[in-house]
């Protein structure tokens, strides 16, 4: 039922595409679709489309080849005034897609890039396939519905649920969020990134990703002294690394550099120079020893490797 296919991205410098500017080519030269958009004050450009065979196992850890990353710039080179080089890439990351194939349809090539949400018959068992992180709570939403409406086809008692709730439901960080956050969180941060010692885009960072979470990492950063950033290259702070241990279960560097941040994502060098940083601060706060720290180092060092084109 599902068909996986790996695809590669590239993070170029933000200088390639306005801040509220994307481009999509529909069909290339192989019909695939590419695109380039604004991401967190970088560019982001993909994708590559390469089916896996019948039978062949899907990798845990897909690398970006620099073949993938020499065609999404060939791509995008004749649409843009500056042709983008290789050594201008921040980062190179890939994945493995579930394409998805609807049970209750006969065409064994009606493949999908989208979800696919059915309902089996006559077991009534609902499959949910395909999908991808941005639109998980779309999924959610139509499965919640589908097993509701075969609940009352059952015949049972149901009405107190008319229909799934999410779209009216905040994510964590929405409830007290609003247009003045940023500001708010610069005046919290104290002189590291705010006061006399303005860093807008600390406090801008720190908003969009916390949201009204942002105001208890500037108040951690200003009361512990850790408003420095990690890399000057990058907006993410030393407080936010403790933030991370103490509410998010954050337990590796790798694990904050790529999943809590989106450092490796947006600058592997970055990210590999702030390593040492991160581990010792992890560290600290969760009372490793030197064979730990050292251990972690290693493990963090192979890790980044992955974000680098192979």
């Amino acid at each position: 039922m599902v068909s996986p296919s790996l695809g590669a991205h590239v993070v170029l410098p933000k200088y390639y595409v306005p801040e509220k500017f994307g481009m999509i080519i529909p069909k290339t030269k192989d019909g695939r679709v590419v695109f380039l958009l604004p991401w967190l004050d970088r560019a982001i450009a993909g994708t590559t489309d390469i089916a896996l065979e019948p039978g062949q196992k899907t990798p845990t850890a897909p690398l970006g080849s620099r073949d993938e990353v020499d065609y999404i710039l060939e791509t995008i080179a004749p649409y843009l005034a500056l042709r983008p080089h290789r050594q201008e890439v921040l980062s190179v990351w890939s994945g493995a897609r579930p394409l998805a194939k609807d049970p209750t349809k006969t065409n064994s090539s009606d493949v999908s890039r989208d979800h696919v949400i059915a309902k089996e018959t006559p077991s009534d068992v609902i499959v949910v396939a395909g999908g991808k992180w941005t639109t998980y709570r779309l999924m959610a939403e139509e499965t919640v519905d589908l097993v509701l409406k075969t609940m009352r086809e059952n015949g049972e008692n149901v009405n107190a649920v008319a229909s799934c709730r999410t779209s009216n439901m905040g994510v964590i960080g929405a409830h007290g969020h609003k247009d003045s956050l940023s500001a708010s969180v610069a005046q919290s941060g104290g002189d590291g990134f705010g006061g006399s010692n303005p860093d807008p885009d600390v406090s801008r960072h720190l908003a969009t990703s916390y949201g009204d979470r942002a105001m208890a990492v500037a108040s951690l950063a200003s009361f512990a002294g850790l408003e420095k950033r990690l890399h000057p290259n990058v907006p993410v702070i030393e407080a936010e690394v403790i933030y991370a241990a103490r509410a998010e279960f954050c337990r590796s560097a790798s694990d904050f550099l790529a999943r809590r941040s989106r450092m490796a994502f947006l600058d592997v060098q970055a990210s590999e120079m702030a390593i040492n940083r991160v581990v010792e601060l992890l560290a600290k706060e969760l009372n490793w020893g030197w064979r730990r720290r050292r251990a972690e180092t290693k493990k963090t060092r192979e890790f980044l490797k992955s974000f680098r084109a192979c």
